[in-house]
């Protein structure tokens, strides 16, 4: 079999250069992190989940999920689903609720009017849990990654 010099030049891009042109040299090591949410022992649906690292100088990635029907989540970091680096985190929960009617209306969309302050409503639900878990600076919920499969749960009153 002969390979002509088009398929040599493939041929050495895909053993020189197989990572392409993401930089994965930044990304640290990530671990398996999934869990359910439950609140009255009920499980919370789509709920915002994030981890926040404790470490200021290490909060350059930010894994985060949106838990399923069923309350379940799997956290992604890099990727879909990849996981979190090892370590401790601040746990911030926005559980978004019933939106608000608009008071003010804009005559050509139909929503808030851009000024109003009805508009920022519109924008973001009111949180169910009150906001009381939703900010790293005043969450009490905490976790640690280990550098293993962690399945961490979170059973909220």
């Amino acid at each position: 079999m002969k390979i002509r010099p088009e398929g040599w030049m493939l041929l050495l891009g895909v053993v020189l250069f197989p990572t392409g042109c993401s930089d994965t040299k930044k990304e640290k090591p990530v671990f398996k992190v999934h869990g359910k949410l439950t609140f009255e022992g009920k499980p919370m649906a789509k709920v915002e989940i994030a981890f926040v690292a404790v470490a200021q100088d290490q909060r350059e990635v930010q894994p985060r999920a949106t838990a399923d029907e069923n309350g379940m989540y799997v956290l992604s970091a890099y990727r879909d689903q990849d996981g979190a680096p090892a370590g401790e985190y601040l746990v911030t929960i926005y559980w978004p609720g019933p939106r608000k009617p608009s008071v003010k209306t804009d005559t050509k969309t139909g929503g808030a009017a851009p000024d109003s302050p009805e508009a920022e409503d519109e924008a973001m639900a009111p949180d169910r849990l009150k906001n009381v878990y939703r900010f790293a600076h005043t969450t009490k919920l905490k976790a640690a990654v280990a550098e293993k499969d962690n399945e961490i749960d979170f059973k909220l009153p």
